[in-house]
Parts: C-alpha cells; structure tokens; sequence
C-alpha cells in the first residue's frame, strides 16, 4: 500500500523519522490513515510490519473521517486530531500512539465513540491541536453549536472549562472576570481584526495596580489600541491602575494579518490572541480571543443551484400526494457544507455534504395549504446562502 488520498499532512520528529497522514476509503468508508518512512519505504507506525490498508488504519469507524491535525507530545508520541461523523454528525476525534497501540486521551483503547472531544449537538469542524508541556491534548475547532460558526477550544485535564467558546471566557478567579473576542471568528488576508479584552471586579474588595499584558500572533501586526497601550512587535500592555468592586476596563486592539496571502493554507490557520491580568493584590488571571485567517483561495462566496421536481414551477403548485424533491448543487465556499431545508409544515431535513456533489431532499405534504421551502447552506467557514420559495398544496 502507497499512502494516497485527500486531506494530506506529514510531521518529522527530533530523529528525521517522517510520518505521513492522509483520508483513504477503506470499505467504501474514508478513514485517518498513518505511515511512517522507513529505510525509503513506507510502513506502518511501529516499523515493523509492511503497510497494509488495515494496519495504517487509526479512525477505523463507520463513518467519514477527515481533517487530520498532527503533534508529537513530549515524549515523542504521535498525536493526531480530525473530523468524524461516526456519531450521526461531525465531531472532532483525538487519538495517541503509546509504541504499541491507538489510545484515547484517557490512555485508554481507542473505540469508535470514546476519542469523542467535541460532543456537541451540532457539527465541528477543522481541528488544530497542540500539546501542551504534560502532553495534554490542546484543541480548537469550528463549531455550529451556537447556531451559527463559533471556535471552540478545549484542553485535556482542565476540567473547569472543557470547553470554551470564543466569549465568554469562565474567569480563574471568582475576585476578577477577563473576557476577550474578536470582532469575527473568521478573517481574510485583507481584513482588519478588532479584539476586545473585558476585565470586570467580580470581589467585594479594590484591586490595585492591575496590569493586562496582551500577546499578538505573530502573524498578526498590531495597528492601535484604545486606550493607548505601550506597544511592543508582538505585545501590547496597558496600566490599569485601581479596579474598584463591580467596576469594569474595555480595551480595544486593531490588528491586520502581515502573513502573505500565498502562505495562508487553504483551511486556514488559527491565531490566538491571549491576555494576562495580574495585579498588587496577587490576583491574576488570562483569556485567550481565537479567530481563523484564510487565503484568498477560499474567499469565493458559496452559491446553490435548486432543481424543483414534483412542482409546477410556473403555478407553484403540488398534487397532494406527490412528492417534492429538491436537488441541491453547490458551487463555491470551502468544504464541508451544512444543508437545512425547512418544508414550511413543521417538517426538516438536514445533511452534510464533504464536496460540491449534488444532493436531494424529498417531502411529501400531508394537508393542502400554502407553504413557504426554505434552504440554507453554510460552508466550513460560516458563509451562508439562503433560498426561499412559496408553494401551494392541492
């Protein structure tokens, strides 16, 4: 077996050891797949066997599995976090080579339910994982939870905050509550990008000589910040002073990616903007704004062309008891999409699609009336577009 496929990445470690990630369809199933190169040939992660479709298998599940992110711990260990619909919708997955199997961030045996990180109710997308200096699984991800795409943040071993949406964030301290966010969870090559940071006294006693130092990615050049800040290249840090209880401080940073747009990848890359507040009271705490910057090769608005069978399209009418079927096919934007169509009875259909294929949603109506076919497709950024039509049922 040759590693082939989509959604390829690879990683070299402190030893020239190279390991190549890909998606494979196994059993007509698209799996996370993994190799190692070895003595110029590719085998499977222990080394020592020839590499077969089944033994550079690490998803191993039912469902699709696709958007590998790759680390090594401190120990050397292969890490990997992706996208799977095993569960009936995405949810973001994380596993770990211990030298002689796939375990789950437990340390557990890895089964097709319990590498489960996201576990929301609505769809997750696009990990990027890091470790942290224990090891432990640092995750962000794309989630439509919200009802509309958030990034969401999650850490192993932090049990206070499994799960964090870009705002608010749970503060450390019960004395002292630091919230920052952008002004968009996602941005382009061009865009400007305002961070706001929130630090409210949630105590009962002043703090003094609080101080909030704010770190910027490197991708990111800082413009101006309101109130002025003493800037640095990569940081900007502001001299509060006293907070008395219940009082609040707004701080606002403009900033502009400095990244060319041809080294964006093509999912794009997620930035971290995180603020520490410390103070003389020996109260601190930190808060961490995420965003997603994308190229312009993703900047293309998604579109959808809706094919109308069961209906008369110059009367908008259908025969009761005949079915309305809809063919949906998608142009534009970045895989995967997010389709809902709403029927106007009460009724819904959803789907996900991983390309631009064309779909169909049928309905049959169970009463005659007039009903007003909504569709929305989302693409893996958030852009949306909306298509309605009215039609009655005789």
């Amino acid at each position: 077996m040759e590693p082939s496929g989509d959604n390829q990445s690879y990683l070299v470690n402190s030893q020239g050891e190279v390991f190549f990630c890909w998606n494979y369809k196994y059993d007509n199933i698209n799996n996370i797949c993994l190799s190692k190169w070895v003595d110029d040939k590719f085998v499977c992660i222990d080394g020592s066997k020839i590499l077969t479709s089944e033994n550079a298998n690490v998803s191993n599940n039912s469902g699709f599995s696709g958007g590998p992110s790759l680390q090594l711990d401190p120990s050397g260990n292969l890490c990997i976090a992706w996208r799977d619909v095993t569960p009936g919708h995405y949810q973001i997955f994380f596993a770990r080579w211990n030298g002689s199997s796939w375990v789950n961030a437990q340390g557990a045996a890895l089964t097709s339910t319990n590498g489960n990180v996201s576990n929301n109710s609505g769809n997750s997308f696009y990990p990027s994982l890091q470790l942290d200096s224990s090891g432990n699984p640092c995750i962000a991800w794309s989630d439509n939870t919200p009802g509309n795409y958030q990034i969401f943040f999650a850490r192993w071993g932090i049990p206070q905050v499994p799960r964090i949406p870009v705002t608010p964030v749970t503060p450390v301290d019960s004395m002292i509550q630091l919230r920052s966010w952008p002004n968009s969870s996602v941005i382009f090559s061009n865009s400007i990008v305002e961070f706001t940071v929130h630090a409210r006294n949630t105590g009962n006693q002043e703090l003094k000589d609080v101080i909030i130092n704010s770190i910027v990615p490197r991708q990111l050049k800082m413009l101006s910040s309101i109130p002025s800040g003493s800037m640095s290249s990569n940081s900007v840090r502001f001299r509060i002073g006293s907070l008395k209880p219940g009082a609040s401080f707004y701080i606002k940073i403009k900033c502009k990616p400095q990244i060319p747009a041809g080294q964006i990848p093509e999912n794009g890359t997620m930035l971290f903007l995180t603020s520490y507040l410390t103070s003389g009271n020996n109260i601190s705490t930190q808060s961490t704004a995420l965003t997603r910057l994308i190229g312009p090769t993703s900047v293309v608005p998604v579109s959808m062309d809706v094919t109308w069978k069961g209906l008369n399209t110059k009367t908008n009418v259908v025969n009761l008891g005949t079915a309305l079927s809809l063919e949906i096919k998608l142009n534009g934007g970045s895989p995967p999409y997010t389709i809902d169509v709403e029927w106007g009875d009460g009724g819904r259909s959803q789907g996900v699609l991983e390309q631009k294929d064309a779909t169909i949603f049928d309905h049959s109506y169970k009463s005659r009336g007039e009903y007003e076919v909504v569709l929305t497709c989302s693409d893996s950024f958030g852009r949306s577009v909306r298509s309605s039509r009215k039609i009655r049922v005789e």
